[in-house]
């Protein structure tokens, strides 16, 4: 048994300089940038392992592109694709690189940032191979709400529109990697709040919240400190206000940084006896789709609104800037109506422990907030970090409640809702259950071979079901 561990951490800006690309939130070409976007690693080695722990500011990656970041690190730096964990941040002031907005994401798939984005992790992960140090690790948390639970109950169902009784997360997690002298290497911490603070208000390019968190960290506790954001699980959250400005992006940020600070303050040590990392993937089901029948209704509707538009019969509105999207979509959801082929969603649980103290779950998608309170209330481990935006992003993943109340988030297959601008189709309201039971499964059995030195489970391990 060993209190360290080796510890590298490096930092790189991904900023698509040169590139014209459609921003999430205002739905237009960006215009300039207001705050770099930036990728962030943190390799951790213990008994000849490595892991590495990657942060990307941008609003998601599909699993294609994903796991091809993840091969090319297991090629160029002999790292198990397993053992690399990607988080997205899920900026809504970055380009549409998830399967979000069919126009925007063919920009994305098109350009040769794609193929930068892939090689600047393998540079990333190489820069920070190159300044292994032997580091202690602590633990802390703080009290902080920088988002509103966005499902509100109306008469005409669930809204869009801040809940002030719904689930939150209001505390952020952080470790912190420190040198044997007592120098801060580097510090992850985690929040989960959709970044839409600037969202439509600019069309420049920026991180949002988590960017001026990671400056008000810098600022109190070295500029020299790598500080990763990582989301959790805020499917359902806003970053509150939503289109409130830069300005309130601002405060936000520093808010949650200075909250960081706390949790470094009020931190405690994590033993560290052996490193242990176990991933799972799960194949989840769809619901079946409409008839073709409905689906030329309904595609004839929004054919029809795009012609009075056209026309300037229609004034502008919410769903103007929509309406070629949603028709592409509807196309898209009729073939698989007509073809009756439908596939199954991955979903990866991945965990990572150094110890039966402490462990950070990772998982695929945007997870609705009461995953992560379950993930917490069940860990054997003493302190449990939670991720979702991981290692691909291309779904909501709700809760069962979720899916008969409805809403953006959980509506039918031809809603005008989410399910059109990703899959095309909505997920079996069961799949929570399954989840549950998997998470517990996966996490129970990580704790079991942290705690036996002898167990040789400490090399990860890829199960699917």
């Amino acid at each position: 048994m060993s209190d360290t561990i080796r510890v590298s951490a490096a930092e790189l800006k991904i900023t698509p300089y040169g590139h014209d690309f459609t921003l999430v939130g205002p739905m237009v070409k960006g215009t300039g940038v207001y705050d770099d976007l930036f990728a962030r690693a943190i390799i951790l080695n213990h008994n000849k392992t490595d892991f590495a722990i990657i942060t990307m500011d941008l609003v998601g990656l599909d699993i294609e592109m994903t796991d091809k970041i993840r091969d090319a690190v297991r090629h160029e730096m002999k790292i198990p694709a397993e053992n690399v964990m990607i988080n997205y941040s899920h900026t809504h002031s970055a380009p549409i690189t998830a399967p979000w907005h069919i126009t925007g994401n063919e920009e994305f798939k098109k350009s040769s940032w794609r193929e930068e984005l892939v090689s600047k992790a393998v540079d990333l992960v190489k820069n920070a191979r190159s300044n292994s140090i032997d580091c202690k690790i602590r633990f802390g948390s703080a009290d902080v709400q920088v988002g509103m639970n966005r499902r509100l109950k109306t008469p005409e169902g669930i809204a869009m529109k801040p809940n002030p009784d719904g689930v939150v997360i209001p505390w952020v997690d952080a470790v912190f990697f420190e040198s044997t002298e007592g120098k801060l290497v580097a510090a992850l911490f985690s929040h989960a709040a959709h970044p839409v603070n600037v969202h439509s208000t600019s069309t420049m390019i920026g991180a949002d919240y988590p960017g001026f968190a990671v400056s008000e960290i810098k600022k109190a506790l070295g500029s020299d400190v790598v500080a990763m954001f990582a989301q959790g699980c805020g499917g359902n959250i806003n970053s509150h206000p939503l289109r409130g400005g830069l300005d309130s992006a601002q405060k936000a940020g520093e808010n949650l940084g200075q909250a960081v600070v706390k949790a470094m303050h009020n931190s405690r040590p994590v033993s560290i006896k052996k490193m242990g990392a176990l991933s799972l993937v799960m194949k989840l089901p769809f619901q079946k789709p409409p008839s073709v029948e409905d689906c030329d209704k309904i595609l004839q509707h929004w054919e029809d609104r795009a012609a009075q538009i056209a026309s300037g019969k229609i004034k502008a509105d919410l769903y103007t800037v929509y309406t070629k999207e949603i028709i592409l979509s509807l196309k898209d959801l009729k073939e698989v109506a007509a073809t009756g082929k439908m596939k199954k969603l991955k979903f990866e649980i991945q965990c990572l422990a150094v110890s039966d103290e402490f462990c950070i779950v990772a998982l695929m998608h945007e997870v609705f907030a009461e995953y992560h309170l379950y993930i917490k209330e069940i860990s054997p481990f003493k302190d449990t970090m939670v991720f979702a935006y991981s290692n691909g992003c291309e779904s909501y993943i709700p809760c069962e409640k979720d899916f008969e109340l409805g809403g953006y988030e959980a509506g039918k297959p031809l809603d005008i809702c989410s399910s059109l601008a990703y899959t095309r189709l909505w997920l079996e309201p069961k799949i929570e259950i399954k989840i549950k039971e998997e998470l517990r499964e996966t996490l129970n059995k990580l704790f079991s071979a942290t705690r036996d030195v002898n167990n040789s489970a400490d090399r990860s391990k890829l199960c699917i079901r």
